[in-house]
């Protein structure tokens, strides 16, 4: 069984990293389907907003998805499965959050 090959994409208006099967166009102008669907100026979650995460520390980035996971302070279990139509992601059921002793 091959493995899924995911790309790690950010967001250039809410800095948010999203793991895609595509490639994007250009990298550097990608932006996520819910800022591209938010028509208010300034954008909900924009730099102008003051909706950004804060930068990754020096000693965290480059790290794999895996050790993202394994350091986490919680784990999510739930059922994700993709929806006839269009292809979007969905989940159902309960979602269990974990806390984790890293």
């Amino acid at each position: 069984m091959k493995a899924m090959q995911l790309c790690i994409y950010q967001c250039t208006v809410c800095r948010e990293a999203w793991p895609l099967k595509t490639r994007a166009k250009e990298l550097s102008k990608y932006v996520c389907a819910r800022c591209s669907c938010d028509k208010n100026s300034p954008k909900k979650f924009s730099i102008e907003n003051s909706m950004t995460p804060s930068p990754v520390p020096k000693q965290l980035q480059g790290l794999t998805q895996f050790e993202e996971m394994l350091i986490a302070r919680a784990f999510s279990v739930m059922h994700v499965y993709t929806k006839p139509r269009g292809g979007q992601k969905a989940y159902k059921g309960h979602v269990i959050t974990l806390p984790q002793d890293v």
